[in-house]
């Protein structure tokens, strides 16, 4: 299977539809895209890949996934298929985020 290849397996157990959009919304306005840093009332913070390793439980390493996707419903059906998410909900959100 290709998620277990890629070592992505647990992120199909985070719960997205659990999170709170509040917060998830205010962090994303405070993300500097030019030197990849949230400016938040504390200071600068970094998000490095080893904090995502840690947070998320998925490992680094050099492999990646690479697949070519014809339009936005294959790339919905293929990343809702990996995450284990709704179609409808990652569309839903594709809507209110369009980024």
């Amino acid at each position: 299977m290709l998620i277990d290849k890629s070592g992505l397996r647990p992120l199909r157990y985070i719960s997205y539809d659990k999170c709170n959009r509040v917060i998830v919304s205010d962090i994303v306005e405070r993300w500097q895209s030019e030197t990849n840093t949230f400016h938040l009332p504390f200071g600068e913070m970094t998000i490095t890949l080893d904090d995502v390793r840690v947070l998320l439980g998925i490992p680094i390493t050099e492999k990646h996934v690479v697949t070519k996707c014809k339009d936005r419903t294959e790339v919905i059906a293929m990343t809702s298929w990996l995450l284990g998410m709704k179609k409808q909900c990652m569309e839903d959100e594709l809507k209110r985020n369009p980024g």
